[in-house]
Formats: C-alpha cells, structure tokens, sequence
C-alpha cells in the first residue's frame, strides 16, 4: 500500500527538470551563471567534513533510498486523484508498459535505489544536480552528478560538448572521454529566482562556519602540547637530595644540574608507570617550598563555548528541514544505530521521493511510453499516456510499533488472511490451531 493516499497530504519538493542541448555552448554559458556557486561548494565541503550536516543528508538519502518507485495511474473518471497502482483486473497494455519501463529503470553504478540516494542527497545539500544518461549495450543507464562534478564548461574540446563531467571537481579539468546522450539540469527553485537553486542548507551555512570555528578552538586547546603539559616552576636555589648527577649524552657539562635531575626522574616515572607512587625529594629554604608552581595555559575548556556549540547544533538541527529526534536521537534508540522512520519524520522524506518520482515520471517514463505507442501503433491519447506516473511507495519504510495489532484489526474487518496476521504477529505456519483446537476455541 503506497503511503501517498487520498487522505494524507502530500507535501512536495519537485525539482525543476531541464532538458539541455549537450553541444549548446549558448546555453551552457548562461546556466553556468546561476549552477554550481559559491554557497554550494561550502555545502559539500561542510557535508564532507561535519557530521551536522553529513548525518541528517544521509538519514534523508537512505531512507528515501528505501522507497519503492512503481507506476500508477490517475483514474480516468477522476483526475485529480492521486496516482495509484491499478488493480490487476484493470491494467490495459499501456500500464504494462509503464510497469515494464519502472521495472528496467537503473543507475550506470546500481539500481534505483542508488539514484534516489544521489538525487535526495544533492536536494538536501545543494538544492541541485544533474540526471545525466548514457546509452551502453542498447540501455540507457542514468548517473545522479553533483554541481561538483558535472556542469557548464567554457572549454568545450574537440567533441563539441558544452557540458563535462569533472572526476576531480576541478573545472579546468574536464572528462571529455565521459559522452552522455540525455541531460537533465535537476535543482530546487528558489522563490527568489527560479533559475537559481535553493535548500535548507543554505539558511544554516553560517552556523556551520560558526560551530567549525568552536570545534577548532576546542581541538587546539585538546591537542596542543604545550596546553597539555603546562610549566612546572621552581626556584633555583632548591637541590634535590642525594647525589646529583644527569648524563647528558654529549659528553658536555649540565648546566642545571637540578632541572636535568628532577626532569629525568618525572620521564623515568611516567615510563615505569610508577609516578603517583614514588614522590621526588626535594630539600631547601622552607620559603622557596612556597614558590613551587604548576602553571598551566588556559587547558580549561569553556563552559560558555560549550554551550555556544549547542545551540549552534540545535539551530542547524531546526534549518535542516527535519525533525529535532533525528538529529539528536530517537528515544531510547541511538540515531546512530536506528534508520527506522516514525510519522513525523516520514512527512520530511515524502517531498523528496515525491520530487524524484515526478524526475523520473517526466524524463524516462512519458518519453519512452510516447516512443512505445508510437512503434506498437496503438491510439492512445497524450492524456491517457499522462495518466501514467511513476508514484513514491513508502509503505516499507515507516516503522509500525502496532503492527500486530493494526493487523488483527484488519483481519477483523476481513481485509487481510489469516497468514498474513500471522506474519505481522512474527508466527510460524506450524502455530495454526488443529482442528480440534480450532473447534473448542470456537465453541
């Protein structure tokens, strides 16, 4: 059952999708303007190196990545319902089709799972991409690119291609030897200007800048040895009891003979592990005792710093376009640990794997259902052939505490059988009552 039924909302991030000219220099020039800026090269670069970021784009990829993306029809009586997957009794040869097309849809590296992940995660960080395809061996295998590594170029090469991809994300350095024959400029509108790309992310980039500066200030302060040791101050008329002596190695005369002393004696201790344990004596004027210090170099960690990097977190949590328990855990589960997706959370997920539908719905599955009424002849309508989408079922995806009991509830109403109550309840085929059993419950 697909999770985008008539009474539930649902709520979406369609991507705008541009069909381009691969050898369009005029175009090309013009999309570079407004594709791949500065905002979104600090997305990626937070995304890589801050789990505030990484970790909730990734919740969003994986999980939609769980979805199923079969074909559905609208009703022909009713248009404005949502899509749905027919019953068996009423698919015609045109839903056969597009169930064929939905089934063969696949990335160059994986399945569509893989493209899902890619697209939902260059939304969620960049708010744009590409849908680039090849056709190898007879397919068209389709790769989701991000604004980094595929683009405009102002060099277009001997092939005469306006758009390259960049292994490396270095702009100057395209791929020409990577030739695709179908091109989609994937991003979100922004409301500002649609021709420029918008995401969440981008309302919390100096909040990233900030909390990268915080966590840099508090490694130097863990890392730095000289924070970490401190100095150990003592006045020089002090000796050490007993006989004075410390090699030096060189065969040279020690100038201090008491620092070098007492410096060997802390190195011995901390290699033999014996240090809280054999105290160094130390003789001299009762007032010069007095002067002994350990001074240490602001190794304290800041309390107001601390709670600065909480709020910043807190503050990105809420831009992200998630729901707090996310970001911060999910009751007794760690989020570490647990990709399971509760209502609220689901409602977040839903625009994203509405908007990668829609992507696939208007770039492989019209097209290709047009080229197959076209060929087999058939007489059917460019309504009857816009009818037909690719819907996102998520009815795996969100977790249901209450499954065994929604399902004895289903069995009640005679909706579901009596195996599958007993798969929702984690029973085995062998627990079914015999007959005899099933007699004297009954009577």
């Amino acid at each position: 059952m697909a999770l985008t039924r008539k009474n539930q909302p649902t709520a979406s991030i369609t991507a705008a999708v541009k069909p381009l000219n691969i050898r369009n220099a005029t175009e090309a020039a013009a999309i570079s303007q407004v594709s791949g800026g500065r905002k979104q090269r600090e997305a990626w670069g937070f995304y890589e190196s801050m789990s505030e970021l990484n970790y909730p784009a990734s919740y969003l990829g994986r999980n939609v990545a769980r979805f199923h993306f079969p074909a559905g029809v609208v009703p022909p009586d009713d248009l404005s319902s949502p899509a749905a997957v027919p019953e068996r009794a009423n698919r015609d040869k045109l839903y056969a089709a597009a169930e064929q097309i939905a089934f063969t849809i696949r990335g160059e590296d994986a399945g569509i799972a893989d493209l899902a992940e890619g697209y939902t995660k260059n939304m969620a960080v960049a708010g744009e991409g590409w849908f680039v395809g090849r056709q190898i061996s007879g397919e068209i295998l389709w790769s989701v690119f991000s604004v980094i590594e595929f683009g405009p170029t102002g060099s277009y090469g001997d092939t005469g291609q306006a758009y390259a991809r960049y292994p490396l994300g270095n702009t100057s350095a395209p791929d020409w030897s990577f030739k695709p024959g179908y091109l989609r400029r994937i991003w979100q509108p922004s409301p500002k200007l649609r021709e420029v790309a918008d995401t969440p992310t981008f309302a919390v980039l100096d909040k990233l800048k900030t909390l990268a500066v915080l966590d840099r200030s508090l490694r130097a302060r863990i890392v730095n040895s000289l924070t970490q040791s401190g100095f150990l101050f003592m006045p020089s008329q002090l000796s050490l009891a007993g006989p004075i002596g410390a090699p030096t190695g060189d065969g040279n005369a020690v100038e201090d003979p008491f620092a070098a002393k007492i410096l060997s004696i802390i190195q011995a201790q901390h290699d033999s592990g014996d240090a809280s344990a054999t105290p160094a004596l130390i003789r001299g004027d009762a007032a010069l005792g007095e002067a002994i210090k350990f001074i240490t170099m602001d190794r304290t960690i800041d309390r107001v710093e601390l709670e600065l990097r909480s709020e910043q977190r807190a503050e990105i949590a809420k831009g992200m376009f998630l729901p707090p328990e996310v970001i911060e855990g999910m009751g007794s589960a760690n989020h570490w640990s647990s990709w399971s997706v509760t209502d609220s959370a689901f409602t977040h997920l839903l625009p994203y794997a509405q908007g990668f539908a829609d992507l696939l719905t208007t770039t492989i599955l019209w097209p290709l259902l047009r080229d197959v009424n076209r060929f087999n002849g058939w007489d059917y309508s460019e309504l009857d052939i816009r009818r037909h989408k690719i819907i996102p079922d998520g009815s795996d995806v969100i977790s249901r505490p209450n499954e065994a009991e929604d399902g004895r509830q289903l069995h009640d109403r005679m909706v579901i059988s009596d195996k599958a109550l007993r798969d929702r309840s984690a029973v085995g085929e062998g627990d079914e009552p015999s007959e005899e059993e099933y007699v004297r419950q009954v009577g």
